[in-house]
């Protein structure tokens, strides 16, 4: 893996398969002075080339699969181990407590035999700590990426994730996916060891299974397979022009984030503290207007129904932000009544 991420230069076709297309884009191609439109021309060939493209996400109603920092780390190391035995890039994925997302890709099939391999993995991860899940009812939601738009902003809506329950996290910082290694130069400081230098007995230790067979090139990195010996990392960054479109892509297209969210049936699409941001970016589109504040009173009406309808958002969030009175909100959108 040291000559992996090493700047020496290599034969792409000795690079094992995961890595292959992710060095020949870092090392052959320079998007340095080309224009807008000769960099979305190339991007546009590039995704032709090295699709399909697809992401794949676990349902999230299903149990808490992930309960501590071991279990997350157990999580990152069993997606290491089923991804070597299929013929699929990773170009993203986070994992959180309850479910999974997944950037892939590869064929449609091998992109699910992944996933349903991980699964088998999970299953008996939860198992060997006597919980007994219905893994059987964690049935894949596969969508196509059709283009290179569609890409990116599938890529920042995974990454984005962690930050939803949590605005304490950060996509930078969030250890059990791939948010916090785009374009981050600083982790490829971080110290990694070798996973051929690990004694039988520790890499039965690691990967809680006899079988240890996995390939040379993977490394150990905070007590779980690195995501930079698995995933092609600069695949996924090669689609952005710059770090800094790529963090607009996290922070600034709460429509497109709307939209997924909804298609994946996710509860949850915006953290309460980007609420008024959201509020703002529909104001520009819809009303013409910087923030909800310059709005009339019918018009903070119209939007918030369209922050209750399109983000989810609650009575509190609409109430802080619009200024309008609780009891209005509650008649426009009464809660539902809690069981005895």
């Amino acid at each position: 893996m040291n000559e992996i991420l090493s700047d020496q230069v290599m034969n792409p076709d000795e690079l094992p398969y995961l890595f292959r297309h992710s060095y020949v884009h870092k090392y052959g191609n320079s998007d340095s002075g080309r224009s807008f439109y000769e960099f979305e021309r190339e991007c546009e060939k590039r995704f032709k080339e090295n699709g399909p493209y697809f992401h794949i996400c676990s349902p999230e109603n299903f149990m808490s699969i992930f309960l501590d920092d071991s279990d997350f780390k157990q999580g990152v190391t069993r997606l290491a181990v089923a991804a070597s035995s299929c013929s699929v890039r990773i170009i993203a994925f986070e994992l959180m407590n309850n479910h999974v997302y997944l950037i892939l890709a590869g064929q449609e099939q091998e992109c699910v035999r992944l996933f349903e391999t991980y699964r088998s993995k999970l299953a008996r991860m939860t198992k060997a700590k006597g919980i007994e899940a219905p893994f059987n009812l964690m049935i894949p939601n596969v969508i196509p990426i059709n283009d290179v738009r569609m890409l990116r902003t599938e890529i920042a809506y995974v990454h984005r994730n962690c930050i939803i329950p949590d605005p304490e996290r950060s996509p930078f910082s969030y250890l059990w996916g791939t948010g916090f290694i785009y374009f981050n130069e600083l982790i490829y400081l971080f110290p990694q060891e070798n996973y051929c230098s690990l004694t039988l007995r520790e890499k039965r230790e690691l990967l809680h299974s006899r079988q240890v067979d996995l390939p040379a090139y993977f490394s150990i990195m905070n007590g779980m397979i690195s995501p930079l010996s698995f995933c092609s990392i600069d695949e996924g960054q090669m689609y952005f022009r710059n770090a800094m479109s790529y963090f607009l892509a996290l922070f600034n297209d709460y429509e497109s984030y709307s939209r997924i969210a909804k298609r994946d049936n996710d509860s949850a699409i915006v953290s309460y503290d980007e609420f008024f941001y959201a509020a703002c970016s529909v104001c520009k589109t819809d009303f013409g207007v910087s923030s909800p504040n310059r709005l009339s009173n019918e018009d903070k009406i119209k939007l918030a129904r369209r922050m209750h309808d399109d983000f989810h958002a609650t009575n509190a969030q609409l109430n802080r932000v619009l200024g309008i009175d609780r009891s209005v909100l509650n008649e426009l959108f009464p809660m539902p009544l809690k069981r005895k």
